[in-house]
C-alpha cells in the first residue's frame, strides 16, 4: 500500500517547482496577457467575436480562409464544408434566439457554433436551432457544433434527438490555434495574438502548468496509481467533509446574522436535487433558494421560490437574469464563476478562503431583499 501522506508530500513539491517557474515566467513579460486585461474570462459574446474573426476569410487578419480550413481540419464534420464562399456571422438572429457563430457559403452549407462558457442552456435551445437549420438548408448540409470548455454533452431539454457534435476549448479550440500560429509565424501581431489567447484558454481550462512539472507529475501519479484511486474514490467524502465543516457552518452563521432560517437538502453527497435556502420567519411559503439539479455539483442557481407550488404574479426582477417561469415567479440566475460548478480548484479556493464564497452569498441575498424592499413587494 503507497503511503499516500509522501506520495502529496513529493506532489507538493512539484507543484511549488510548478509556482516557481510560473514566476519566472510572469518576470519575464511572458504571462502578460490582453484577454484576460480586458476581462474576457467567461463571457461567451466575447469569445465568439474572437473565434468569429479567426475563422472568417474577410476578417481583419487579411489570411484568407486558412484559418477556416485549419478549423474544419480538426473538427469531426460529418460533410465536406466548402470554404471558398463562407461567410461568418455573430449573434445571427432566428425567428425565437440567436445563432452564436454561424457559417455559411454559397453552396447552401452551414455550421452553427452554440458557444457555452458558463451558461447553461435555454430551453429546448439545440432543438429550436436545428428546426431552424433543417428549414433553412438540406439534410446533410448542415452541422450543429456545441463548444463548451471541456467538450460537455448539452443538457436532455435542449439536446435530445439533435444531431450535434461537442467540441472543446481545452482540445479543439487549443488544437487549432496550434496549427494557427504556425501558419502565422510570418505575421507577427496574428501570430502574438494567437499565442495570448491560446494561453487565456489553457487558464480557464486549468492548463497553465508547464510541461516539465506536468510530466514529472503525471509519472508520480502513475508510479502510485493505486493511492491516486483511493483519493479519486474518496472524492465524494472530500466534498461531504468540506460542505460539513467549511460551508454550512458559515452559511448558518450568515442566515442567523441577516436574521433568516437556513434549510439544506442533499448538499453531502452525490444525489441530485442539491439545494440550500434563506427564508425570512415572516414568509410563510417563499424562500431564497440556490440549488443545482446535476449530482456532480454543477450548474449552482439562484432564485425565490414557493415552498407549496402557490405562486405570485409574475413580476421580474433585475438581480436576476433569466425571465420568470412557472417555478421562478420573479426570474432567476445562475452563480457565476467560480461558484457556479464546484470543481476542485474551486472547492480549494473555499477551504482556503471561505469568506469569499459566504460574501458572494450574502452579496447575492442582500440584492435580492433590497430590489423587494425597493419594488414595495412583501414575500407570503
Amino acid at each position: 500500500m503507497t503511503d499516500i501522506s509522501k506520495l502529496l508530500a513529493e506532489a507538493r513539491v512539484i507543484l511549488e517547482k510548478a509556482k516557481v517557474a510560473q514566476q519566472e515566467s510572469r518576470q519575464r513579460g511572458e504571462q502578460f496577457n490582453i484577454f484576460h486585461a480586458c476581462g474576457v474570462n467567461h463571457y461567451e459574446t466575447r469569445h465568439s467575436a474572437i473565434l468569429a474573426e479567426f475563422l472568417n476569410p474577410e476578417g481583419s487578419h487579411g489570411q484568407g480562409d486558412g484559418y477556416l480550413k485549419a478549423f474544419l481540419d480538426v473538427v469531426p464534420f460529418p460533410f465536406q464544408f466548402d470554404t471558398s464562399t463562407a461567410k461568418v456571422t455573430t449573434e445571427f438572429p432566428t425567428s425565437d434566439g440567436r445563432l452564436d457563430i454561424l457559417i455559411t457559403n454559397a453552396k447552401g452549407q452551414a455550421v452553427i457554433i452554440e458557444n457555452k462558457i458558463y451558461a447553461g442552456d435555454q430551453w429546448e435551445q439545440l432543438k429550436r436551432y436545428n428546426t431552424f437549420a433543417s428549414r433553412q438548408y438540406h439534410a446533410g448540409n448542415y452541422a450543429i457544433l456545441y463548444l463548451t470548455l471541456w467538450g460537455n454533452e448539452a443538457s436532455e431539454q435542449s439536446g435530445e434527438g439533435v444531431d450535434y457534435t461537442r467540441i472543446s476549448y481545452r482540445d479543439t479550440i487549443l488544437k487549432w490555434l496550434e496549427r494557427c500560429i504556425p501558419i502565422s509565424a510570418q505575421k507577427p501581431l496574428i501570430r502574438e495574438t494567437m499565442i495570448q489567447y491560446a494561453n487565456h484558454i489553457k487558464e480557464l481550462t486549468f492548463q497553465t502548468m508547464d510541461a516539465k512539472n506536468k510530466d514529472e507529475l503525471i509519472k508520480l501519479m502513475i508510479d502510485n496509481a493505486e493511492a491516486i484511486a483511493e483519493i479519486d474514490n474518496t472524492k465524494g467524502d472530500y466534498v461531504k467533509a468540506i460542505w460539513d465543516n467549511h460551508m454550512k457552518p458559515k452559511l448558518k452563521e450568515l442566515a442567523t446574522r441577516m436574521g433568516f432560517e437556513f434549510t439544506e437538502s442533499n448538499m453531502d453527497c452525490l444525489q441530485g436535487g442539491k439545494e440550500f435556502t434563506f427564508k425570512k420567519p415572516e414568509w410563510k411559503t417563499m424562500t431564497i433558494l440556490f440549488g443545482s439539479e446535476i449530482k456532480k455539483y454543477n450548474d449552482f442557481y439562484y432564485g425565490i421560490v414557493s415552498l407549496d407550488g402557490k405562486m405570485p404574479a409574475q413580476q421580474k426582477l433585475n438581480v436576476f437574469d433569466d425571465e420568470p417561469t412557472d417555478g421562478w415567479p420573479y426570474g432567476w440566475s445562475y452563480l457565476e464563476p467560480p461558484y457556479r460548478a464546484w470543481d476542485m480548484y474551486t472547492l480549494a479556493a473555499i477551504v482556503t478562503h471561505p469568506e469569499d464564497f459566504v460574501g458572494y452569498i450574502e452579496t447575492k441575498i442582500q440584492n435580492v431583499v433590497d430590489e423587494l424592499e425597493r419594488l414595495g413587494i412583501r414575500l407570503e
